[in-house]
């Protein structure tokens, strides 16, 4: 695992809005060592700023949740996660697709997901083979990073990916224009200046729609928030 996706950077007002999970249980998933974050200095045990990684853990344990397990269990699946494929969380970044069926040791078939350029699937690979993860918690992890995958790192605002990425050899991974080094944040502070999209997209080089796009993104992340 590289440096970018293990460095803290993220901070927990933007894994909250992206993931639609609040800070009050953020707080709680650090504390149990669900999704772990550096700590905000002075406060002890509040989270501060989360790596690619946990930051995807999060999204993760939100989408286990909503496909019912309990939360009891969370700890346990994100487990299988990590055993299924240890990086499991890169595939936000890259293209993905369906389609290559492997046998289940139980004769049924299942789908496996191929990230771009590596062939191979989290299943293949996995506990179902002899690594100790429950075949139903595994069957469960896949479908989450199916869904992760599908969202890409935007997560539920992936309306926004024509125009806004996150990548975390850039930026740290907070929010950009796509193509660009310049972070939404850094567009709706010119916007809390007074200066018109126009004005920014001029001081900026960037082309006006793009800089409407960041704004709009900008306010749906505090819309998330609200």
């Amino acid at each position: 695992m590289g440096k970018n996706t293990e460095s803290a950077a993220l901070a927990s007002r933007l894994v909250a809005a992206l993931s639609g999970v609040p800070r009050s249980r953020l707080s709680g998933w650090h504390r149990n060592a669900i999704a772990c974050a550096t700590v905000a200095r002075g406060r002890r045990g509040v989270p501060r700023l989360y790596s690619w990684r946990d930051y995807h853990r999060v999204r993760a344990a939100m989408e286990f949740l909503e496909q019912g397990l309990p939360a009891h269990r969370l700890r346990d699946n994100l487990a299988a996660l990590d055993a299924l494929s240890d990086d499991w969380f890169q595939g936000s970044l890259t293209a993905f697709k369906h389609g290559v069926i492997y046998p289940h040791p139980d004769g049924r078939e299942f789908t496996a997901i191929e990230k771009h350029g590596v062939a191979g699937s989290l299943i293949r690979d996995a506990a179902l083979v002899g690594h100790g993860v429950d075949p139903e918690d595994a069957r469960m992890a896949e479908e989450v990073v199916r869904q992760l995958r599908a969202q890409g790192p935007l997560a539920k605002l992936r309306d926004f990916g024509e125009d806004v990425d996150m990548r975390p050899d850039v930026q740290a991974g907070h929010p950009i224009i796509k193509g660009t080094r310049i972070e939404t944040a850094t567009i709706e502070g010119y916007g809390k200046t007074g200066m018109s999209p126009k004005e920014i997209a001029e001081t900026l080089w960037v082309e006006e729609d793009r800089v409407e796009a960041a704004l709009e993104f900008e306010r749906a992340l505090a819309a998330g928030l609200a």
